[in-house]
C-alpha cells in the first residue's frame, strides 16, 4: 500500500494540529488524526539567537513543505532522551520541498516526528523543529507502518492553516480508523 502522512498544524502554532495517514491513490484516510505540536520552544528559539522561532532557523518552529520519511531511529536508552523524544522509536524526516528542503539543506540537524512526556498541564511539550506526538500515538503510529509492511519513504507533508480541528490528548492512542465507532 501507498501511503502518505499528512501533518496540519493551526497558523498559532501553540494550538497544535493533527496528524492523519492517508492511502495515496484513493485519498482514503486510514489512520489517525492523532494530536501533534509543531511548535518552537521560544525561550530555547530566542538562546539560540532565533527570536521569532523561523522555521528555517536552529531551534524553529516546524517547516512546512514535503519531507521524505526515509527511517526509524531509536528507541533512546538514555533517560534524559527518553523523556524527550519518548520510550520509543523516532522516524526520521529528510526536507524535500519548501522551508523542509531549506531547514536540510543549511544541515541544522535531523528532524524527526517523536513522541516524548507531557508538560505539567497535560499537553504536548513544544520541540525545537520536529513532529511531537504523545507516546501512546507514537507507539500506535509505528504499530501501524510495522503492521502494513510500509516501506520507506514515506512521503509527508506539513502545512498550516486556521481551520485544523484541534484533537485531545488522551492516555491512550487516539487512533480513529474511518468506520470505527
Amino acid at each position: 500500500m501507498s501511503i502518505k502522512i499528512k501533518v496540519s498544524l493551526r497558523t498559532n502554532r501553540t494550538e497544535g494540529g493533527q496528524l492523519a495517514i492517508y492511502e495515496t491513490i484513493a485519498g482514503t484516510r486510514v489512520f489517525g488524526p492523532i494530536p501533534c505540536m509543531g511548535k518552537a520552544a521560544d525561550d530555547d528559539a530566542r538562546d539560540h539567537g532565533n527570536d521569532g522561532a523561523a522555521a528555517t532557523k536552529a531551534y524553529g518552529n516546524t517547516p512546512t513543505g514535503d519531507y521524505d520519511v526515509v527511517g526509524s531511529q531509536g528507541p533512546e536508552a538514555d533517560a534524559a532522551n527518553r523523556k524527550r523524544y519518548g520510550p520509543q522509536a523516532r522516524l526520521q524526516l529528510k526536507g524535500m520541498v519548501g522551508e523542509a528542503m531549506i531547514r536540510d539543506a543549511v544541515s541544522l540537524g535531523t528532524l524527526r516526528i517523536h513522541g516524548g512526556d507531557l508538560d505539567g498541564q497535560g499537553k504536548l511539550r513544544r520541540t525545537h523543529g520536529c513532529i511531537r506526538v504523545s507516546n501512546p500515538d507514537m507507539v500506535a503510529l509505528l504499530n501501524y507502518l510495522s503492521t502494513n509492511n510500509v516501506a520507506y519513504p514515506i512521503q509527508l507533508t506539513v502545512l498550516t492553516a486556521n481551520d485544523v480541528p484541534l484533537i485531545a490528548i488522551s492516555d491512550n492512542a487516539s487512533f480513529d480508523a474511518p468506520g470505527d465507532k
